[in-house]
């Protein structure tokens, strides 16, 4: 080809090609921009496999045991898939054991709209609530011994607005039904991982 020529009208991309000859060839490109799913995955574990040690709530309290280890940072996420109007992400980590009542162990909101991934340990990514620990950020699996193995679900949550007004007595904890109501009609796509821990 002697020069080329590109033009991008929406989702289509037109190339005008030239040879020598002045002979053009017209290449059209459509862009596909089918919404796709939102998916969650993480560098540290593989869905429906055990959470490593390094994610586990360290030191001997709650429970009585400590756990060889542990570090309590956050678990790395990254999510992809388009969605359409998204404004903004919430990240939701709870025990689903019956035991645990749904335990909120990581509930991050009002992560902006261009944020698709999040490294371990990093907190400046959004807003922290507090967890079922009573702490604010992450506070990582350490499930009653001899209780059996405990699943977590970590759920990203695509939004339809930039924040969420979430109430709840900063003095003691967050509910997960506090966090699913505040969400309530605003969720445009959801995508869950799941990791378990057992003791």
């Amino acid at each position: 080809k002697e020069y080329m020529a590109t033009k991008v009208v929406g989702d289509v991309e037109l190339t005008v090609e030239f040879d020598k000859g002045n002979t053009a060839r017209y290449i059209i490109e459509v862009k596909d921009t089918t919404p796709q799913e939102l998916k969650v995955t993480s560098s540290a574990f593989d869905d429906g496999q055990t959470i490593p040690d390094k994610y586990c709530l360290n030191g001997s309290q709650p429970n009585g045991y400590t756990i060889l280890n542990a570090q309590n940072i956050s678990i790395p996420l990254t999510w992809t898939g388009h969605v359409e109007n998204v404004k903004s992400y919430v990240i939701v980590m709870h025990d689903e054991h019956d035991w645990a009542d749904n335990w909120v162990h990581w509930a991050v909101v009002d992560i902006p709209e261009d944020i698709t991934s999040i490294q371990e340990g990093v907190s400046n990514i959004g807003i922290e609530l507090k967890n079922s620990f009573g702490a604010g950020g992450y506070g990582g699996p350490k499930p009653p011994q001899g209780s059996g193995s405990h699943e977590y679900a970590i759920t990203v949550y695509a939004l339809d607005v930039d924040s969420i007004d979430i109430s709840y007595d900063e003095n003691s904890y967050i509910y997960y039904q506090n966090i699913m109501r505040a969400m309530q009609g605003h969720v445009l796509k959801e995508a869950t991982i799941k990791g378990k821990y057992e003791k």
